[in-house]
């Protein structure tokens, strides 16, 4: 288990992303957690996206998933929606389990969950 000293969430434009996704979190270097969120409109959603990579990736270092597995399986991904979604995700447990936050979240922060998957990121 690697020493986490500091979490760093940036809000990015989404074009500035590693590939095609709202949220991406990065192998934890030198005990930092580096998690990047696409931009929106309306900053409830950065927030939804940086909670659930949050708890991702920490759910994902506590059993041994490492970000490349993680990484490589997401570039390969050609179904639809999430590629987290996929049951064949190395992921997809610790995926679900954040989804279900997030959308407890979002109903806390009167967040309608259909406009929100619906929004584009800036």
């Amino acid at each position: 288990m690697k020493t986490l000293k500091k979490i760093v969430i940036n809000i990015i434009p989404h074009n500035e992303q590693r590939y095609d996704t709202l949220g991406d979190w990065f192998p934890i270097t030198k005990g930092v957690l580096k998690i990047n969120v696409s931009k929106f409109n309306d900053s409830r959603y950065a927030y939804l996206v940086a909670v659930h990579e949050l708890l991702e990736a920490g759910l994902c270092e506590q059993k041994g998933i490492s970000e490349e597995s993680v990484r490589e399986f997401d570039l390969k991904f050609k179904g639809k929606g999430e590629p987290g979604d996929s049951v064949d995700a190395p992921y997809h447990d610790y995926h679900w389990f954040s989804t279900r936050v997030e959308m407890a979240l979002a109903n806390e922060l009167k967040v309608d969950w259909e406009e929100y998957n619906e929004s584009e990121p800036l």
